[in-house]
């Protein structure tokens, strides 16, 4: 089978490709920039240089995994919405017939402290741009490529080796043994490991899905934000971690006027109800239609993660100085 992977260069799109790499499938990536790729993977892949903001060559290909994505909850509307849903557009018109497996987000969710199912209704005008982008993405599929087998996938919170985002967040936030976030960290989240999400991925192209259907993939377990967090920094920094709790309301109002006036801002409203909120995903359906499934628990998956991390280094993590750390 001859397999499109967008956004092969990002840390989805990587762990999607390793996974992937020594199966009997062609793999073809589409990038922007192929010089962020290793050398293995330029050899062994086929690869299509292209912005999908802009336009999109025609692709052979039996199967497309639509990973590319603009990822952030500070870009404006319009200029998201030119890669996350035209985007989509360019690359399912250039892939033919072929099958289609869409990484959408459980971002798509309406922010509420219910545990979210595919079947829930969606209030587009409560989400953050990218939100609402990728379920636009999501109903492209589903209205304009209709006749189309097609998997929409909707991870939630990704973490593991290839991450080059997390850590960079957590120390913006930390100092001299001390966390400080509004609220106490004390919700329960839903997350999904990169090596669980690859696994799913590979199970059903295994399996030759038919029709279209959309899943939530999450570990099996709910976690507190506070322990997961805590865990991962005092394993990294071999000390105790403390969390101090700003005032709510004050982060908000600093918040909104630095999405105005300052760029680079570390919390924005979304992030401070992210932080503030519970946010559980159910994995029901997942479960039932591929029962042979197991997920990683983060604190099983912890002493991996750590290593990975310490033999990259936590400065190089930090400043996001090497793109090709998805790639290690």
């Amino acid at each position: 089978m001859k397999i499109l992977i967008t956004g092969m260069t990002g840390f989805v799109g990587a762990a999607i490709t390793k996974r992937l790499f020594n199966s009997r499938h062609e793999l073809i990536g589409l990038v922007r920039n192929k010089e962020d790729l290793p050398l293995e993977v330029l050899d062994h892949c086929k690869i299509v240089v292209a912005d999908i903001s802009k336009s999109v060559p025609n692709i052979d290909c039996d199967l497309v995994i639509h990973t590319a994505a603009t990822v952030s909850d500070k870009v404006l509307s319009v200029i998201m919405n030119r890669t996350n849903v035209d985007g989509t557009r360019r690359v399912l018109e250039a892939t033919g017939n072929a099958k289609i497996i869409q990484l959408s987000s459980c971002a798509v969710y309406n922010l509420n402290e219910q545990r979210h199912h595919e079947s829930e209704e969606i209030i587009p005008k409560l989400l953050t741009p990218y939100g609402r982008s990728k379920y636009l993405a999501e109903q492209i599929i589903k209205n304009e490529f209709s006749d189309r087998d097609a998997l929409i996938l909707r991870p939630r919170n990704l973490y593991g080796k290839g991450d080059r985002n997390t850590l960079a967040r957590l120390f913006k936030i930390y100092k001299d043994g001390v966390i400080r976030v509004p609220g106490d960290l004390n919700v329960q989240a839903s997350m999904c490991n990169i090596e669980f999400l690859t696994a799913c991925i590979e199970q059903m192209i295994q399996e030759d899905f038919t029709g279209q259907q959309c899943y939530n993939v999450v570990d099996y377990t709910d976690y507190t934000l506070r322990d997961n967090i805590t865990a991962l920094m005092s394993n990294i920094l071999q000390r105790p971690i403390e969390v101090k709790s700003l005032n709510e309301n004050f982060v908000r109002i600093v918040a909104g006027l630095r999405t105005v006036l300052i760029p680079g801002n570390v919390f924005t409203q979304y992030t401070i109800d992210y932080i503030t909120r519970d946010h559980l995903i159910a994995s029901d359906k997942l479960k039932q239609d591929y029962p042979q499934l197991k997920s990683i628990a983060f604190d099983e998956y912890l002493p991996e993660y750590v290593q990975w991390i310490n033999n990259i280094g936590v400065s190089k993590l930090v400043q996001q100085s090497d793109s090709r750390v998805v790639w290690m």
